[in-house]
């Protein structure tokens, strides 16, 4: 097993809080403690698994060794990279954001 110690960067923490936010308004405390608990074991299969994501992201918007995983049961997706020494993770978006850009990258 691989695992490394997890690093969040500030806008994977902001965009986890506005996903809470938007659960616990849109659907209430208990979609959002589900969407909670849901993050936390994604964050976790990271940083014990980390070449298991998907690399797909990465190749089709030219953004290196980023790897992306799903966050189970939420159309959620974790963004992170693997480092000698840690796991970074970069984003947490909704499947249908618009990746490309929020990542700056384009997609040629």
């Amino acid at each position: 097993m691989s695992r490394k110690p997890l690093l969040r960067r500030r806008q994977a923490r902001l965009d986890l809080e506005e996903a809470v936010d938007h659960y616990r308004a849109e659907a209430g405390a208990g979609v959002a403690a589900r969407f909670i608990e849901a993050a936390r074991k994604g964050l976790n299969a990271v940083r014990d698994r980390p070449s298991t994501g998907s690399p797909k992201f990465g190749y089709d918007l030219h953004l290196g060794n980023m790897r992306s995983r799903r966050i189970v049961g939420f159309p959620y997706l974790i963004f992170y990279t693997e480092r000698d020494s840690h796991v970074e993770v970069w984003r947490v978006l909704h499947e249908r954001a618009d990746i490309a850009a929020l990542f700056g990258a384009s997609n040629d």
